[in-house]
């Protein structure tokens, strides 16, 4: 099953990917055809995947009760879901200040 989600992403990556780019003729283009085939959700999976760590480490200490070593497990998963969401909310500001200050207007960020 493994083998065939990977022939699949690289069929899906062979035919979406290089049509996209060849299709931009200017770096401009090919800026955009980036930002929406990969930055854009590539950002949203992390942002989701931040939340669910998050999520998950609150079910897991309010499920656990009196065991202390699970609670102490979602308290660690909190605390890495609030880290994650916290570098990439970072990250995404630090580069909208960037391009805010160098006159950028096509931001490549959500």
């Amino acid at each position: 099953m493994k083998q065939v989600r990977i022939v699949l992403a690289l069929l899906w990556l062979l035919t979406t990917g290089p049509v996209s780019v060849w299709a931009a003729s200017t770096v401009t283009g090919i800026m955009a055809v980036i930002k929406n085939q990969i930055l854009t959700p590539l950002t949203a999976l992390l942002f989701v995947v931040a939340t669910v760590i998050f999520l998950w480490g609150v079910v897991e200490m309010i499920a656990s009760g009196d065991n202390e070593e699970a609670r102490s497990t979602g308290r660690r998963h909190m605390i890495w879901g609030i880290i994650g969401l916290f570098i990439m909310l970072s990250a995404i500001t630090i580069v909208k200040v960037l391009c805010a200050s160098f006159g950028v207007t096509n931001c490549p960020v959500v």
